[in-house]
């Protein structure tokens, strides 16, 4: 069992409501302790109330402004490597831990350092089934061998796969020491995308692990009807997949820009294309083209991009 300094988990808050107490709740009866940290990202729910009131061991980090997903956990990172964190486990608010979930991570990342992401299986809120997202992860031509093995009842103790969403990631100091924290270009959706490209990069490698388990507690959104104008939401995470293509330092940028532009011609052709929003969307993409250059160039270097600055 590692010593309490060793394991930070950092959670970001943004209205966490009763999910949030469930999550804490798990995190201090794991059976490895760690320290818990919470970014809360300007909540006006009594998010912030509830963790002084219940949990008073949590370290709170209030921001006045919604700073997003990455750049809130990057505040987080930097207070647990600071704290002399060895590793550092990132969890939504919206996800809980077994007892023994922690344990297993952090075993199986000191038997194995050339994993940078280590992950559990992600359950939905009652575990009856893999969340929908996660289940995507697991296909045979992206995690080959887990779903034979399973069928066989022979389970490794990880499989490596390309990328798993960051709802709850145990990374190892030496990894984001190299590798860096989120990049801030992305304010919602798309950063774990583009930092599981850049731990590739940097020569780790993503493993997910059976024994461990989080339970996540999120919705199916609806597909949307054709002809209809995109949503706020929808154009993020549009915009989101964009940027993480243009962002992948494991090719050019100029094989990048020329996928990103004939995805962008079948955009028109497809659905999408007819939709409002579509070409604001594509713009404000092709507005932060020089931006990401420069960050391009800056996360090549193994030097911990993002968390070296100032948290804000």
């Amino acid at each position: 069992m590692p010593r309490p300094a060793a394991l930070w988990a950092v959670v970001v808050c943004y209205n966490g409501g009763p999910l949030l107490r469930n999550c804490l709740e798990s995190l201090f009866r794991s059976t490895t302790p760690a320290t818990v940290v919470v970014v809360d990202n300007g909540s006006t729910d009594g998010s912030v109330e509830l963790i002084q009131r219940e949990f008073p061991a949590v370290q709170l980090v209030r921001s006045a402004e919604n700073l997003g997903f990455g750049r809130a956990n990057n505040d987080g990172i930097r207070l647990a490597l600071h704290g002399g964190a060895e590793h550092v486990f990132l969890l939504n608010q919206d996800a809980w831990v077994e007892p023994d979930t922690l344990s297993h991570l952090v075993a199986l990342s000191r038997q194995h350092p050339e994993l940078g992401v280590v992950s559990p299986v992600h359950l939905n809120a009652d575990g009856t089934a893999l969340d929908h997202g996660f289940a995507n992860y697991l296909r045979a031509d992206r995690c080959p061998g887990f779903i034979s093995d399973l069928y066989v009842r022979r389970l490794r103790d990880h499989y490596t796969l390309p990328f798993v969403n960051a709802a709850a990631w145990l990374l190892p100091r030496n990894c984001l020491e190299k590798a860096g924290g989120f990049n801030p270009v992305f304010f919602m959706y798309g950063e774990d995308v583009d930092l599981c490209h850049r731990v590739r990069f940097h020569g780790f490698r993503i493993g997910v692990v059976p024994a461990a388990v989080i339970y996540h507690a999120r919705g199916r959104a609806a597909a949307p009807a054709a002809g209809t104008p995109m949503s706020k939401s929808e154009r993020t995470k549009q915009e989101a997949v964009d940027l993480a293509l243009l962002s992948d330092i494991n090719h050019s940028l100029a094989r990048q820009l020329l996928t990103f532009a004939g995805q962008t011609l079948y955009g028109v052709l497809g659905p999408s294309g007819g939709r409002a929003g579509f070409w604001a969307g594509k713009w404000n993409v092709v507005k932060r083209i020089p931006r990401l250059g420069r960050l391009r160039r800056r996360c090549k270097r193994p030097a911990g991009a993002f968390l070296t600055e100032p948290a804000h």
